[in-house]
């Protein structure tokens, strides 16, 4: 969903220009967003549709795919 996209292109935006993030930690989070938003994408869902409950599911999604705890945590972050 290009809207997804697009919402998160301006978020990385804003943390390198308004926060100064370090450029490993926009490479970092973009790939944390880029895990998320397919998995948005694979259920048809874009960002205004995210509840508790969506996330709970992307969270159980990481886990069956055997991240370590530290992975999940920061790609919980960029939700």
């Amino acid at each position: 969903m290009r809207a997804n996209r697009r919402l998160a292109q301006l978020w990385l935006d804003a943390l390198a220009t308004e926060l100064g993030a370090a450029a490993g930690t926009i490479a970092t989070y973009t790939d944390d967003l880029t895990c998320y938003l397919g998995w948005l994408d694979e259920h048809g869902l874009g960002l205004n549709d995210v509840t508790l409950e969506r996330v709970r599911d992307y969270i159980a999604h990481l886990d069956q795919r055997g991240y370590a705890g530290s992975t999940v945590a920061r790609r919980i972050t960029v939700v």
